[in-house]
């Protein structure tokens, strides 16, 4: 099976600070790194306030399976607490070459 990059696409609710952010996506890595297949997870920033992340996955099954898990894990709370639902946006890709 090939490897999955999943990329997420948010804003946040009010105006919390980068540190704050940081924070809750350290927590929420802290889950991601208890998952199986789980390899890396990288979160930017955009000058507009949009954050980006991209995490890589083993194979499209290890990234269902944590998905089917993340709200109920308390670990994703504050991050999610934080996230304008609104403008969350997530999409699954197939790797096909890495250099």
């Amino acid at each position: 099976m090939a490897q999955v990059i999943e990329i997420a696409e948010f804003k946040m609710n009010g105006n919390p600070s980068d540190a704050e952010v940081v924070s809750a996506i350290v927590a929420s890595t802290v889950f991601a790194r208890d998952q199986d297949g789980f390899i890396s997870r990288t979160s930017t920033k955009k000058s507009d306030g949009l954050w980006v992340e991209i995490i890589l996955w083993k194979d499209q099954k290890s990234q269902d399976a944590a998905g089917a898990k993340f709200m109920a894990d308390k670990r994703n709370a504050n991050l999610m607490g934080m996230l304008d639902g609104s403008s969350f946006k997530m999409s699954t890709y197939e790797v096909k070459l890495t250099s």
